[in-house]
């Protein structure tokens, strides 16, 4: 029997335990080896029944449908799309190149610019570094991988940008930085440009404020990394033209995305519902818990990673500039951790510096918690319930998720749900944020978060629509 005690422990030490498919497919031929075979085909059968008919089933058979639906919307908004043979990508970092390197491998020639030819160059290294793992995995030959980094052409100016129309910028989130960027590439490229920006958080009506052409501004939000994540969101402000949204549309289809589009705003539908959610996390981590029983936490419900190891990952300087966007749209709603702004005057920024809430140097691959974080935050340690930290964390996002819908930022569930598993990893298993809500009841999510907002503060009261829906008895999903 070890071998089906290895088999088992493989898959929970991949899936967690919440995956039951594997495990019963490992209990059925263990179980089906002892019996003649009309019985071990009635156990097969019986079990698979079961499975079929659960929630972990129904969850993921509903992305399945809900990706196919969100992609037929998608070509058919892509119709009337702008016949491109070029397509200009402003900012060679981390995001930039990586977005480069992507449309290379979709056979679109790409003019790469940043300032100076030392980013350049790392940017190219980042591209030659990603098309070297296709050639490892064999999933493209030495000379596949010299022609399509061929096809990236790099720029410390602006030359053949004159007949460039087409661009998208990925330069730092900074509306200065952002708006010269908008009037240096408007002076060289053909009238009829469209710029696609690549922010995360700033509004798209106010980037346009910068452009002669503001409805050929649009905004073009690629998830990190570029060539791993799926999901593309597209971006339109009231003046964002027809041509220029199918036109976006068209090219995150090439570059083989999910896509869905939504309205304009601070954080736009993305970063919006994510920053509750980590903001939470440091609430609870600010009320005593353990930095590691945090992420457990999270990572225990479904998530792939838990949310004080994700601002690492991302750059605690770069969430926290993020947090500041949406401190100005939301005001005191928000309710920002005090946490963010004591790692951030301590110097701790994640990975990229060697410390945030974990320690990087001299670990190798392998991080530790830092102890020293509870020290700087005047940490004491109080016994909070990892259900309760986990509920508090989702409770926040669906909050939020409900305040979008309202603001009128995204309509369709099935986007909401798509958006929330390819974009940040939502467990998938769920069926997608308000799957999830419609099946732990609305009623009782606002009777809990009550309690909450009554406990932790008003940051926690529920969401006006989350009241009216569940006084109403009404879903987010009809199926």
């Amino acid at each position: 029997m070890i071998v089906y005690e290895q088999a088992r422990d493989g898959v929970l030490a991949k899936t967690g335990g919440h995956y039951p498919a594997p495990l019963v497919a490992i209990k059925v031929v263990r179980d089906g080896l002892s019996k003649a075979l009309p019985e071990a085909l009635e156990l097969e059968a019986r079990e698979f029944s079961k499975l079929v008919v659960g929630d972990v089933a129904k969850g993921l058979i509903s992305i399945f449908f809900t990706k196919n639906e969100v992609e037929g919307r998608a070509a058919k908004l892509a119709k009337g799309a702008r016949k491109l043979d070029r397509v200009g990508v402003l900012g060679a970092g981390f995001m930039g190149s990586g977005i480069a390197q992507l449309l290379a491998r979709k056979d679109v020639t790409v003019l790469m610019k940043d300032r100076d030819h030392d980013a350049l160059g790392r940017g190219l290294k980042n591209c030659q570094s990603l098309f070297y793992g296709l050639v490892k995995r064999r999933r493209y030959t030495q000379i596949e991988a010299k022609m399509a980094m061929s096809r990236i052409l790099p720029r410390v100016d602006y030359e053949g940008f004159g007949s460039t129309s087409f661009v998208i910028e990925a330069v730092f989130e900074d509306v200065a930085i952002k708006h010269k960027v908008i009037r240096e590439i408007e002076e060289v490229a053909p009238d009829n440009l469209i710029f696609a920006s690549n922010t995360s958080t700033i509004p798209i009506a106010r980037l346009a404020e910068a452009s002669r052409r503001p409805e050929n501004v649009v905004g073009m939000h690629f998830f990190s990394p570029v060539h791993k994540m799926p999901l593309l969101e597209i971006i339109r402000h009231p003046k964002t033209s027809q041509e220029a949204l199918a036109t976006t549309v068209d090219v995150g289809r090439k570059m083989g995305k999910t896509i869905i589009v939504v309205n304009d705003g601070p954080g736009f539908f993305t970063s919006r519902v994510l920053g509750p959610f980590v903001n939470e996390a440091l609430w609870c981590l600010a009320e005593g818990a353990r930095i590691d029983a945090v992420d457990d936490a999270l990572t225990g419900w479904g998530w792939p990673v838990g949310p004080l190891a994700l601002l690492d990952e991302v750059g605690i300087d770069i969430a926290h500039h993020a947090g500041a966007v949406m401190a100005e749209y939301a005001g005191a709603r928000v309710g920002v951790s005090p946490v963010f702004d004591q790692m951030i005057a301590a110097g701790r920024l994640g990975r990229k510096g060697g410390r945030g809430f974990y320690r990087y140097r001299h670990e190798g691959k392998k991080k530790r918690v830092d102890e020293k974080v509870y020290e700087l935050i005047g940490w004491r340690e109080s016994a909070l319930d990892k259900a309760e930290i986990a509920e508090r964390c989702w409770f926040q996002m669906l909050n939020e998720v409900a305040r979008t819908i309202e603001d009128g930022i995204i309509e369709n569930p099935k986007d909401v749900d798509l958006g929330v598993i390819f974009g940040f990893g939502f467990p998938p298993f769920r069926g997608g944020i308000l799957r999830e809500a419609d099946k732990v009841g609305l009623g009782e999510i606002v009777d809990r978060l009550d309690r909450y907002a009554e406990k932790h503060g008003e940051r926690l009261a529920p969401a006006q629509l989350l009241r009216d829906m569940a006084s109403k008895g009404i879903r987010f999903h009809k199926d």
